[in-house]
């Protein structure tokens, strides 16, 4: 109840998962006709059998009294697979960013980097915890970032539009508006 009270989470009066499917195929269609996707993801994009999202608890039992962080699965949600086509088109992008850790491996690797050529002297050791740093990231800002990149790159096609287009409903459901909308549903 903490979390879902600190959360942005909100119940709805109807169902709307067959919105979302609709604006995901208007999506699929709309890029496709302007040849900005071809029939492989303009296919794959498109979930008719599209289900609500599902909440979960998960448990920081590292943490002093077990605090509970609200995961939500986006598993065949009607914008799973288009977040898969956003992911695809964007990845790409943060491959030569100076600063970026690709995952918990890369991580690791530097970390072992660290121990075999020695910390410089002056170094200073700096912990981080963020607090529900995700649903704290204001969408429109990283949307700007996201556009941003985009605009540095060589290939036109998916355009900058297309994938901001798509990133938008990814973020934002069915809403026009800069909010953030879930069906709320919780396992168990």
């Amino acid at each position: 109840n903490d979390q879902n009270n600190r959360s942005f989470f909100k119940v709805l009066e109807q169902d709307p998962i067959k919105d979302h499917i609709k604006k995901v195929k208007e999506w699929a269609m709309k890029w496709f006709s302007r040849g900005q996707i071809n029939e492989k993801w303009r296919d794959f994009v498109v979930n008719d059998n599209a289900t609500a999202a599902k909440n979960a608890t998960l448990y920081k039992t590292h943490k002093i009294g077990y605090p509970v962080r609200l995961s939500t699965s986006g598993c065949n949600t009607a914008i799973e697979n288009l977040d898969r086509f956003i992911e695809t088109t964007c990845t790409p992008l943060t491959e030569n960013l100076l600063y970026c850790i690709k995952n918990t491996a890369d991580s690791l690797d530097i970390i072992d980097t660290l121990n075999s050529q020695g910390i410089p002297p002056n170094a200073r050791l700096v912990s981080l915890d963020i607090i529900n740093m995700f649903p704290n990231i204001d969408n429109k800002n990283g949307i700007k970032a996201v556009e941003r990149i985009l605009n540095t790159r060589t290939t036109l096609k998916p355009s900058t539009e297309c994938i901001i287009e798509g990133l938008k409903i990814c973020l934002f459901n069915n809403n026009s508006v800069f909010e953030n909308v879930n069906l709320l549903q919780t396992n168990g």
